[in-house]
């Protein structure tokens, strides 16, 4: 199955989907899917949904890591 990145930015709120196997290899699908949410979005909860990821690799817990660092450094949830 090929991994997918996909987000969805709404009413104040954004989510962030993972299909597939989450590895360092779809960083920058990752990086492109959850920059729009810290532009001018009104964006306060960020969902990072792994519902659909076979497996996530050391590497994207760093990346979440440095996503939620992120997230609180812009008051988002």
């Amino acid at each position: 199955m090929a991994s997918t990145v996909s987000n969805y930015i709404g009413e104040n709120k954004a989510s962030l989907n993972i299909i597939g196997r989450f590895g360092f290899s779809i960083h920058c699908d990752s990086h492109t899917n959850y920059e729009p949410v810290f532009g001018p979005s009104g964006v306060y909860e960020l969902y990072v949904d792994l519902k659909g990821a076979d497996s996530v690799d050391s590497a994207v817990l760093g990346m979440l890591l440095l996503l939620r660092k992120k997230t609180m450094a812009q008051s988002i949830q």
